[in-house]
């Protein structure tokens, strides 16, 4: 089933790389219109988690930030998968890029943390150009095949992919080779996270970062895409001002944590539609509500 799932995508792939991108647009927005929120492929969650955090918010309101959530997945979809380098020109600008080289030039390698935040891929591949090669972080999915084909697209970008099980060891060999980590926080940590409010609300999350931040003195950086509405990014670069002298200690490991969350939690409250509002990261909410 999985081989069959992954040749029904690579179709549809090859068939909407020879179609004029405005023609993939119209076609992958309608597409996740129907399934998403005519068919409901996680709009429960997707409405759930809205109104949770945003309570000010009408029912109307959170049904329309809904379509769009989908509507920029959509957009996603095509950017990651069907759009090639070419399309990206004059649309992409860096801001605070600053940051991240006068970290790297420390000499002890750079942790830079983003979230499933509007095309969380272009960062990675924008640093791995500028700096030859980045080693991303990845959850392995269930599907291999489709598993192997976008690893493969990351390493041709010149990202290395890491897995999450078995990350710490070759992180630490990439810092300590003064190399660019990057990495996503902002899922469910499930049993390896801590809990901690998100967004007003508690749930568990991913020290991890902290911890190495802590104990090798890496610098660390956090990373959004912003697309706007006419398809142009603006990828923001932040030093978070976090003081590596202090001690390792579980106190200091969850305010650095809660540092970088913070920055996350901005991003999501200014551009809500941005986010990957389809993950469960308030799945004990959901649970106990049914």
């Amino acid at each position: 089933m999985s081989y069959i799932e992954y040749l029904l995508f690579l179709i549809m792939v090859n068939f909407l790389r020879v179609l004029p991108c405005r023609f993939v647009l119209f076609f992958l927005k309608c597409l996740f219109y129907i399934f998403g929120y005519i068919c409901g492929v996680r709009k429960k969650v997707v409405i759930a988690q809205l109104r949770l955090c945003y309570p000010e918010k009408t029912f109307s309101e959170i049904k329309q930030l809904t379509k769009r959530i989908y509507k920029e997945l959509a957009i996603t979809c095509a950017e990651v998968f069907i759009f090639d380098d070419k399309y990206f020109e004059g649309k992409i600008e860096l801001i605070g890029m600053d940051v991240v080289n006068d970290a790297h030039e420390q000499g002890r390698g750079v942790i830079v943390v983003s979230a499933h935040f509007s095309n969380w891929e272009l960062g990675a591949k924008i640093l791995a150009k500028e700096y030859n090669k980045v080693y991303g972080i990845i959850k392995a999915m269930k599907n291999r095949y489709f598993n192997e084909y976008i690893n493969k697209s990351r390493n041709k970008a010149g990202i290395e992919t890491i897995n999450m099980k078995s990350a710490l060891k070759h992180i630490v060999a990439a810092i300590k080779n003064n190399q660019i980590v990057a990495v996503l926080t902002d899922q469910y940590a499930s049993k390896q996270g801590v809990k901690m409010d998100f967004l007003g609300f508690e749930t568990k999350v991913y020290t991890s970062v902290a911890q190495l931040a802590l104990k090798y003195k890496v610098p660390v950086i956090v990373a959004f895409d912003v697309r706007d509405d006419l398809g142009y990014h603006k990828i923001y670069f932040h030093n978070p001002s976090i003081d590596y002298d202090l001690e390792v200690n579980e106190e200091n490991i969850l305010l650095i944590t809660q540092k970088i969350n913070e920055h996350i939690e901005d991003y999501i409250n200014n551009y809500p539609h941005l986010w990957f509002w389809v993950h469960r990261k308030f799945r004990n909410y959901l649970k106990n509500r049914g």
